[in-house]
């Protein structure tokens, strides 16, 4: 706790103390010496919190009645709790008291979001979330956790991080429910901090923290993928906890578009649209590294005799079955990826000869071989397979692809035989 009077309190304010100001009340006239003392350390540091503490005032029997007419006379947008103490201040200073608040001044819908016993329906009410902070101003920090205490009436889950590839180390271990980001980092400035983020940790909400003379980055970071932005002169326990809220149910929406847009629904591996992405990014590092791209077109065998036989619900669990053994039998930077119908399609990755593809292709062979049980029946499948890699057989992505079509289409001629 730092104390201070009127002329010292400009000399002692520091973001890196505790946000409590005393000030003696002589009589019961109430001077204003407190509120003019917070507003004063507040045009030096506007984003901290202040915590007033009365001493030496007689309060009498009705202490409650008392309050309701001190409290509004020590009102000041800085000032977040008055706490009232009967008695000398020097004896609380040498007794080392622990002071409790006595009442508290912040507007009721920020004490109704602290409030533990709030309907869990309620926008906002997010339980205890993960919250990564990535901020290198302590004071900003500090104001933070002050308002995610109150906002969730918990000690939250905050990992704080001040520098951006502090926060990019701890992504790699940890999953967080949201990310708060300043945008001003000793280590990266404005729109790249939300791009790296974006990168390091894309399934994750993020929002901008930012001051507001940098509310338009904010506004742009929002164009790049942010979630939100929040000011931090407008930070307190409703909007970070409302914002919060809003931007996890944004990003879980946005989620569900991309998994709807990039994998196929059935067998949950990629679609074409992502597979086609992951190749073009794949051959332009090839042509990079002097390394080689693998394609393998897979096709079953007389699919469509099972699907008339058993009907489509078996077909599907076929299918099912043949999309997870595929993907067992590639590494984990290859991609298997679902065409349509019962046509699949594998990337292979980095390749430094044309012989490990084939090798690829012919353990996915074997594995779609094996028998397949359901509900006491035995399903035999067998696929055709066209192997093609880049550059050896093709300079362009496309030609690649129908490379290994046409490939895939000799070996199901020669098992029609």
């Amino acid at each position: 706790m730092s104390m201070a009077g009127s002329p010292q309190l400009m000399a002692m304010a520091s973001p890196g103390l505790e946000p409590s100001v005393l000030t003696r009340l002589r009589a019961a006239g109430l001077s204003l010496d407190l509120c003019e003392n917070v507003e004063q350390v507040r045009a030096r540091y506007p984003h901290t919190a202040y915590r007033g503490i009365v001493v030496g005032y007689e309060c009498p029997q009705d202490t409650t009645s008392e309050l309701r007419n001190i409290g509004p006379v020590f009102s000041c947008s800085a000032l977040g709790t008055l706490s009232i103490i009967a008695g000398d201040l020097a004896q609380l200073l040498a007794s080392n008291t622990e002071v409790s608040d006595t009442t508290n001044l912040q507007p009721r819908s920020i004490r109704e979001a602290a409030d533990p016993n709030t309907s869990a329906n309620e926008p906002g009410a997010v339980q205890k979330p993960r919250i990564l902070l990535v901020e290198d101003n302590r004071a900003d920090a500090d104001l933070f956790s002050i308002a995610a205490r109150r906002a969730w009436g918990v000690e939250p889950h905050i990992n704080h991080c001040e520098y951006l590839q502090h926060a990019l180390e701890v992504l790699i271990r940890e999953e967080f429910d949201v990310i708060y980001c300043d945008l001003g980092l000793p280590d990266a400035r404005g729109l790249e901090t939300v791009m790296q983020l974006q990168r390091a940790a894309p399934r994750t909400p993020f929002v901008v923290l930012s001051g507001s003379h940098l509310e338009e980055m904010a506004i742009q970071s929002v164009h790049l993928g942010a979630q939100d932005f929040l000011l931090k002169d407008e930070l307190d326990a409703q909007r970070l906890r409302r914002t919060t809220f809003h931007a996890i149910e944004r990003k879980k929406n946005q989620n569900q578009l991309v998994l709807q847009a990039h994998y196929d629904l059935l067998t949950g591996l990629p679609n074409r649209a992502l597979f086609q992405e992951r190749l073009t990014h794949a051959t332009a590092k090839a042509r990079r590294c002097g390394t080689k791209t693998g394609v393998l077109f897979i096709d079953l065998n007389k699919f469509k005799p099972i699907n008339d036989t058993y009907g489509h619900d078996v077909g599907d669990m076929i299918l099912q079955s043949v999309a997870q053994r595929i993907h067992h039998e590639i590494r984990d930077y290859d991609t298997a990826a679902r065409l349509g119908g019962d046509e699949f399609v594998v990337l292979l990755d980095t390749l430094h000869d044309a012989s490990q593809a084939f090798e690829i292709s012919r353990r996915i062979q074997e594995a779609i071989q094996r028998p397949i049980q359901h509900e006491g029946l035995c399903h035999l499948v067998s696929a055709s397979i066209g192997v093609a890699t880049f550059p050896d057989n093709a300079e362009t992505t496309a030609d690649l692809v129908k490379y290994a079509d046409g490939e895939m289409y000799q070996h199901k001629e020669i098992n029609r035989r």
